[in-house]
């Protein structure tokens, strides 16, 4: 099976391609009216002819018994026109949908992404890093993990690091040619600890060196919340989000200045997100808090209190968009545009 945020993303990009339309992400969707986070929620809508396709993504082979509870599911919902997209069907639920389907169009996809475009960027990957960065990731004190794109049924989908440290790009490159498929996330702590590879057992007493805070701006988070998501067959990414976590990435940055706190980088995550760093040794992390709390910019709380966060390292592939972790330079932050 396919991880399944991975596998839904580029599910939807290939659809987008296919029927040359724009695809409405995680649409929350249904007949009655109710509070947006109490409606069920729809991989993706699509209009094809004045006509509304809803769409399901399943990462891994669907049988008979998936394929009841999926048909039910959009029935109730009030669909007549639906797409599912997989890797692969069994034949008895190609044999149930040519017998018992009830919809107007019923479309069976079958898709498997292409995971060795991951495989060649990451041999081909040797990043520069800003001399910050690259001084604490030299340290070996950062704990590395990888989510896999692929894995079979029951095994892990996020594995550990198997070195005792890791010092640079090479050693993360080890680490990647030892994994059953290419990552769709290389992951490492923001902070420094002093047993990295047992960050992975969360009951572990290690003793925490520093490092950095991340300001995680998801734009996501900030923009489905009010509006469904859009992806279209040019843009890998919904570009609303984009646009709205860029906008609160600014503000930040700016406020930040204008109190004399100056982050050590801040990256684009390659969807539809920023991650800002701070050097928790350089400054006050309540005072920091405050402000981000004074000009209500919407941050993930959870990596920026929790010391034993993960987010994604910097100039590694989004596997989702195959966008790159780029880092973004302080004039293209602090500009207005």
């Amino acid at each position: 099976m396919f991880e399944p945020k991975f596998y839904e993303n580029k599910a939807m990009i290939h659809l987008s391609k296919m029927f040359d339309k724009n695809i409405c992400r995680n649409f929350r969707y249904s007949a009655n009216t109710g509070p947006i986070k109490n409606l069920p929620e729809i991989d993706g809508i699509l209009e094809k002819d004045h006509k509304l396709y809803a769409i399901e993504a399943k990462s891994f082979i669907i049988n008979q018994e998936d394929l009841v509870e999926i048909m039910y599911k959009y029935k109730l919902l009030g669909f007549r026109r639906l797409i599912i997209i997989s890797p692969d069907y069994t034949k008895e639920a190609i044999q149930l949908t040519c017998s018992q389907s009830k919809f107007e169009e019923l479309i069976l996809e079958k898709y498997s992404p292409d995971l060795q475009s991951i495989d060649k960027w990451y041999k081909d990957w040797n990043s520069s890093l800003p001399p910050q960065l690259e001084g604490s990731l030299s340290s070996g004190r950062h704990s590395f993990r990888f989510i896999l794109s692929k894995t079979n049924t029951g095994k892990r989908i996020v594995v550990n690091q198997v070195s005792s440290r890791i010092t640079c790009i090479y050693d993360i490159k080890k680490e990647i040619e030892r994994l059953s498929s290419p990552p769709v996330k290389v992951l490492w702590s923001t902070q420094k600890w002093t047993i990295p590879k047992d960050l992975y057992f969360r009951n572990n007493k290690l003793v925490n060196l520093g490092g950095f805070v991340v300001i995680d701006l998801d734009g996501q988070k900030m923009h489905s919340a009010f509006f469904d998501c859009e992806l279209s067959a040019c843009t890998p990414n919904c570009m609303h989000c984009y646009k709205i976590t860029k906008k609160e990435m600014k503000i930040a940055y700016a406020k930040f200045a204008e109190n004399d706190i100056h982050p050590s980088f801040v990256t684009d995550s390659g969807n539809h997100g920023f991650h800002m760093y701070i050097d928790i040794n350089n400054y006050n992390l309540a005072g920091i808090r405050e402000i981000l709390n004074r000009h209500e910019i919407r941050y993930d709380k959870i990596v920026f209190d929790n010391n034993r966060a993960f987010v994604a390292f910097p100039t590694s592939l989004n596997g989702e968009t195959n966008l790159p972790i780029r880092i973004i330079k302080s004039q293209e932050a602090s500009s207005n545009d």
